[in-house]
């Protein structure tokens, strides 16, 4: 029935796309069919089964022994038993007993597809269901789609990545080595598969299709990441080269191999060693360390600010984000801890210890004591830094907006610089479709069909007569 529905709406879907479908959205799809009472009467006899009815009976039969030997009193015990159930169940039905009705239990265990609605395309194993991180489900109803909240360019909820990185997946049909290679035309669908989940507020509507360009690119470099040093882990493998042919089970055999072969190259590894040596760069005295986990500053503040009641200033954050769990105040390493004491002596110093109306917070200083900025990001805060900063002494004297309100932060340059890179490829793009596709028609024209098809012919075809 699910299968004629979806055959309606899309005529040409394909068995794999139909599969896809069905494990992402059959779920959902079937609790609104029965809310909206279309249930056949086959599926409420199916339910109750057939044993939804059974007899009362005043007492058990007891078992016979026997002492004629072990054939004979098994023979009655087996069939005694049987003769006093028809027995009382004849007496039953004389006197007019009522069957008992069995209750039906209506709550069915949630199943993995239940908990997400998403196809759990993972690399790992599939005996192993990370039903957590399953994204959010596709609603029948566009109505029902999920409200998000941004702050800045991040959105609040954590399912987003989650979904955004199943679409990934699901999605990943050519060896792209980065979000950049993947085609606009791609990006549109999986934008659209986005937008058929979520709903947001008319006034981030500028900002949002910024921000999920930017969790997809965050998010494709993770997956592959995480796929190249899981298959190494799993197949016992030392060098990416050796994994031929042992790809995750969410990645076709010839894309994967085509990616180990450009992993492989001497460019790609040379490149891969310098970036593994800047991350173990120690700075302060230490390797810079967080307690966030793969979670953004933002997310992390908007929980605060649930938690409190109210919109935690910037040391809040800092201290939640860079404190052992478990242990009051214990700094994750040496170096927050140091810039946390600098901070505080810093501001007495500079408004005095017995100030009555001191800055919330002072993003100048702290840059000032943190190091500064390293790669457009300031420790602790990353590049949301960027918009907080004014140069005067006063940048921080309030917090963040509060969740929810239509204020929002400026842009940063690194931001707005995406943005235009973005824009940059796509005109590219665009414009070279454009004029391959009009000298083709004028090659057409000229008798050149030969050439309409290829944009770099040979030199045997262009120098023959």
């Amino acid at each position: 029935m699910f299968d004629d529905h979806l055959r309606g709406i899309i005529p040409d879907i394909n068995d794999q796309q139909l599969e896809q479908l069905r494990e992402q959205d059959f779920a959902n799809w079937f609790k609104e069919y029965v809310e909206k009472n279309e249930v056949e009467e086959r599926i409420y006899q199916i339910a109750q089964g057939p044993g939804r009815t059974v007899q009362s009976y005043k007492g058990m039969p007891r078992r016979i022994s026997s002492s004629r030997g072990r054939g004979r009193g098994r023979q009655d015990t087996m069939s005694q038993p049987m003769q006093s159930l028809r027995d009382e169940q004849n007496e039953d039905q004389s006197i007019g007993h009522e069957p008992l009705q069995l209750p039906v239990d209506t709550q069915v265990s949630p199943t993995p597809l239940q908990l997400g609605g998403q196809v759990a395309a993972s690399s790992s194993s599939s005996v192993r269901t990370r039903g957590p991180n399953l994204g959010q489900p596709t609603p029948v109803n566009p109505t029902n789609r999920q409200m998000i909240r941004l702050r800045g360019l991040v959105f609040l909820d954590i399912s987003v990545s989650r979904s955004i990185t199943n679409d990934i997946k699901m999605h990943f049909t050519a060896p792209w080595k980065t979000w950049a290679e993947i085609p606009n035309k791609m990006k549109d669908e999986l934008f659209g598969k986005f937008q058929g989940r979520y709903m947001w507020d008319e006034t981030e509507e500028q900002n949002v299709r910024l921000a999920w360009d930017k969790l997809g690119k965050d998010r494709f470099r993770d997956i592959l990441n995480r796929a190249r040093n899981e298959m190494l882990v799993k197949h016992k493998k030392s060098d990416i080269a050796y994994l031929h042919n042992l790809g995750p089970n969410w990645m076709k055999a010839e894309v994967w191999n085509e990616l180990v072969a450009y992993w492989s190259s001497p460019e790609w590894r040379k490149k891969s060693q310098s970036a593994k040596i800047n991350r173990m760069t120690v700075k302060d005295g230490s390797i810079t360390k967080h307690a966030c986990g793969s979670i953004k500053i933002e997310i992390h503040e908007d929980r605060l600010t649930k938690k409190l009641g109210r919109p935690p200033n910037k040391i809040e954050v800092f201290r939640a984000t860079h404190t052992k769990k478990g242990a009051d105040g214990v700094f994750i390493d040496g170096k927050s801890q140091r810039v946390d004491e600098d901070y505080a002596s810093a501001i007495v110093e500079k408004y005095g210890s017995n100030s009555e109306s001191p800055p919330i917070f002072d993003m100048d200083k702290w840059i000032e004591v943190s190091g500064g900025f390293n790669k457009g990001r300031v420790y602790g805060f990353g590049s949301s830094a960027k918009s907080q900063t004014s140069g005067s002494s006063t940048s921080q004297s309030c917090t963040s907006a509060y969740p929810g309100s239509s204020s929002q932060p400026a842009m940063t340059q690194e931001e707005i610089q995406q943005l235009i890179d973005e824009k940059a490829s796509r005109m590219r793009a665009e414009m070279m479709a454009e004029i391959l596709d009009q000298v083709r028609k004028e090659l057409k024209t000229t008798g050149g069909t030969q050439f309409a098809t290829s944009s770099h012919p040979t030199t045997s075809d262009s120098t023959n007569p």
